[in-house]
């Protein structure tokens, strides 16, 4: 994927000169792929002020993951280094120089961005809700908690960690985990796992369905920018169960979603564990969390976010 866009980006350079020369533009805002370390093509029009996000990729899969992470371990791991020089780069720097502002979608990003020079930064989620729903999760205590997993089966989404959290889980209370997603870790499924359905890809269009029809969602990515799947569950008033780092620790507030800390991961699994058994003995509290998630909004749907970019826009266009 990054291959290609690079590519693309050296395809677009050329047009949007063209572009610019023809009618000239008054800002320019970069949001077609959210990594901080890929620069744009817009800072090749002179004098063209420059919004830059939202972005990730200051993130680092923490370095103890190994143990969840499969084969893709080794790949991270170069990662993490390149994130780790990522501020010396000067490439890095000059994009710093040229840009009016960056938006970061998670305080790692922000940092890398403090660290690389950028003068004006602020932060804001890089997906947004479309409508809520106005229902308030209820669990029956007769029926067995139902869990859900939703993510691409990669080693850094961290499905291990979910296999292993909900195992522990599973031994103390009664409870069902559904994952959902394709990849190359649905070789995991051939295992015998009791409790656990693997209903593979579906259309986006249907989780809603899915998260309606479960009591909690449990989010085990070890590396993420934005954190999507938190932000669906919030739409439909969900409470999550997530590894408090990256875009998840960004998106989620205590107030709806169990937050936990990665660190040590030796116990990560089974401080996971503790929070499912806790929401699985106490059916009351999921109601609790489903009503704050109801009431919670931080710039998270389209019309709030929209509104501060375009007072953004404003401002540069004022200031040129």
């Amino acid at each position: 994927m990054t291959s290609e866009y690079t590519a693309f980006l050296r395809n677009t350079s050329s047009r949007l000169k063209a572009l610019h020369a023809a009618d000239p533009f008054d800002v320019g805002q970069h949001v077609s792929y959210g990594n901080i370390r890929l620069g744009s093509p817009l800072t090749e029009i002179e004098g063209l002020p420059i919004i830059l996000g939202p972005v990730g990729g200051g993130q680092q899969m923490p370095w103890s993951a190994v143990r969840f992470m499969g084969s893709a371990a080794a790949t991270e791991y170069l990662r993490n280094l390149s994130v780790l020089v990522e501020p010396l780069r000067p490439s890095q720097r000059r994009l710093a120089k040229r840009v009016d502002v960056v938006i970061s979608c998670n305080n790692e990003t922000d940092r890398l961005a403090k660290h690389s020079g950028y003068q004006n930064r602020m932060q804001m989620a890089d997906f947004a809700m479309g409508a809520r729903s106005k229902t308030i999760k209820t669990s029956d205590p007769a029926q067995p908690l139902r869990v859900l997993w939703v993510s691409r089966l990669i080693g850094r989404k961290g499905l291990r960690l979910a296999l292993e959290a909900f195992s522990i889980a599973s031994a103390d209370a009664a409870m069902t985990l559904t994952v959902v997603g394709g990849g190359p870790d649905a070789v995991l499924s051939e295992e015998d796992r009791p409790f656990v359905t693997f209903v593979g890809a579906v259309p986006a269009s249907d989780l809603d369905e899915l998260y309606d029809q479960h009591d909690v969602v449990l989010f085990t990515s070890l590396r993420d920018s934005g954190c999507s799947v938190a932000m669906e569950a919030l739409a439909r008033n969900v409470p999550v169960v997530c590894v408090d780092h990256h875009g998840a620790a960004f998106i989620t507030d205590p107030s709806w979603a169990r937050k936990i800390s990665y660190g040590p991961a030796s116990s990560l699994a089974s401080r996971l564990a503790d929070a499912l058994v806790g929401l699985a003995t106490n059916r009351q509290h999921i109601e609790e969390l489903s009503f704050a998630a109801a009431s919670f909004d931080r710039h998270k749907n389209k019309a709030d976010r929209s509104a501060a970019i375009l007072e953004l826009i404003q401002e540069l266009r004022a200031g040129k």
